[in-house]
């Protein structure tokens, strides 16, 4: 919109006012002093491996504490730098800490934003499979269409609401839970493990609307709950490690990605052996 701006008034040169000059000189000098995206600062790089090996055990990060490596990369180089992990496959990301640049980024994301997927390794899992990839994983117009179709269900507060009894009554068997484990000082242990079982759920009666027994149902119920729970947990730690992994797992099978697979198929399984499956197929909704 700047730039039309500037076109008209240059348009118009008899009519030109000294804050339009004033304008025109501004934009004028904006472009001048745009910089080449090569200028964007970066850590030291490897042909091949990018910024891979600052995660290993040669480099000075650790990917499960991502955000310190990005923190003191920030201070090292700026507001805004770029990465390239598994080998550039996914691309090269740009990251910005200033409120203001961020602000000017996502105002300009128009209706189909392309970001770098969640889970990348879930995502190639899930096309290896032949399941849908989910939203996270989408982009471009696939993103926008499927976004459009799931806001009419997830935004609309009618729609919204009649789960909100299901949802209470959940809640409530994990308050129960919790009170019944606390200890004398108060403290729930594995506390996170407990509430993993509740968004579980949360996620049965929501998506299929019924109880999975995640909570209060059989010990087999409860059983299959927590190795959901679990494979979840180590499906994301994979999934990061995956992330600074060499783009050749991708044909060469390494341990993390046969490890990534194998907690995957156990999630599938127990989904299916729960009767999720079945349960949203019998109200004619699908996973």
């Amino acid at each position: 919109m700047a730039l039309r701006s500037c076109r008209i008034l240059v348009s118009a040169p008899q009519r030109r006012s000294s804050s339009a000059l004033a304008s025109v000189s501004a934009h004028n000098n904006d472009e001048q002093n745009v910089k080449p995206y090569s200028s964007i600062p970066q850590p030291t790089k490897l042909p091949i491996f990018g910024h891979t090996l600052l995660y290993s055990a040669l480099g000075p990060y650790d990917i499960s504490k991502y955000l310190d490596a990005l923190k003191d990369m920030h201070q090292k180089l700026g507001p805004i730098f770029r990465q390239q992990l598994q080998g550039g496959a996914q691309g090269e990301v740009v990251h910005l800490s200033h409120p203001e640049d961020i602000k000017k980024v996502l105002a300009a994301g128009g209706m189909t934003p392309l970001v770098p997927p969640i889970q990348e390794g879930s995502r190639l899992y899930r096309l290896m499979k032949g399941y849908a990839v989910g939203l996270g994983n989408m982009n471009g117009k696939e993103w926008q269409v499927m976004r459009k179709a799931s806001q009419q269900q997830l935004l609309k507060p009618g729609h919204v609401m009649r789960f909100l009894p299901s949802v209470e009554d959940a809640t409530q068997s994990l308050i129960d839970e919790m009170r019944t484990r606390r200890d004398k000082e108060g403290v729930v242990e594995n506390i996170y493990t407990l509430i993993a079982r509740w968004y579980l759920e949360i996620t049965g009666l929501i998506v299929c609307e019924k109880r999975l027994g995640a909570l209060n149902g059989s010990v087999r119920d409860q059983e299959e709950a927590y190795e959901c729970v679990r494979a979840n947990i180590e499906i994301f730690k994979l999934n990061s490690k995956l992330k600074v992994a060499s783009p050749l797992f991708r044909v060469f099978p390494i341990s993390t990605w046969r490890q990534l697979v194998r907690f995957e198929d156990t999630l599938h399984e127990r989904r299916t052996s729960q009767g999720a499956v079945a349960g949203c197929a019998r109200n004619g909704r699908r996973e």
